[in-house]
């Protein structure tokens, strides 16, 4: 299969979005406590120099690695039957079988204190072994320019690694990094 320019563009974006997450999975030292719950889950950060404050969350799930495969990637759309802070998902762009370029629309708060956002990224899927790497990062598109009542907040860095539970294969160990920019006001 041929690609444009303009998908090889954002191939590229995935690859080294995937390189970066990476390199921050990597590293085990000098991550701080932010969480840690009774049941083993927790959420970490760190800052990195060149992203800035990145967070970690490790759990274990009861859904097979493909099962969660499937939902966050292959129905990504669907994202808003399941996840309250998000209000719609929609593909603005496949490349091949393991890129997407997307706009994540996130829901409205009761309070309004912090109004709505939406994300316009690159989705990358990788997978190595029995792991598969779902990663993201911000991109720009012509399909999606930014609209009235709406912050384009942006999606730094994030990378959910899926394992089957060494113990169970029923269970997937879920890592996930996070860093985004919301874009709110000074």
């Amino acid at each position: 299969m041929k690609y444009s320019i303009t998908e090889l563009f954002y191939a590229k974006q995935g690859d080294a979005a995937l390189q970066r997450a990476l390199g921050i999975l990597q590293q085990q030292d000098g991550w701080q406590t932010e969480i840690q719950k009774e049941n083993g889950d927790w959420v970490l950060s760190k800052a990195f120099p060149t992203i800035g404050k990145v967070f970690r969350a490790e759990a274990i799930l009861d859904y097979t690695v493909d099962a969660l495969y499937h939902q966050l990637f292959e129905k990504l759309e669907q994202m808003a039957d399941w996840n309250p802070t998000i209000s719609k998902v929609e593909i603005l762009q496949r490349i091949g079988k393991h890129t997407l370029v997307t706009c994540e629309v996130t829901a409205q708060t009761s309070t309004k204190l912090i109004g709505q956002r939406d994300f316009v990224s690159v989705r990358h899927c990788w997978r190595q072994g029995s792991a598969i790497y779902l990663v993201g990062t911000a991109t720009h598109s012509d399909l999606m320019p930014p609209r009235s009542g709406l912050v384009r907040a942006e999606a730094g860095l994030t990378c959910i690694v899926l394992r089957p539970f060494e113990s169970d294969s029923k269970k997937t160990h879920l890592t996930w990094i996070l860093n985004m920019d919301l874009k709110v006001p000074a």
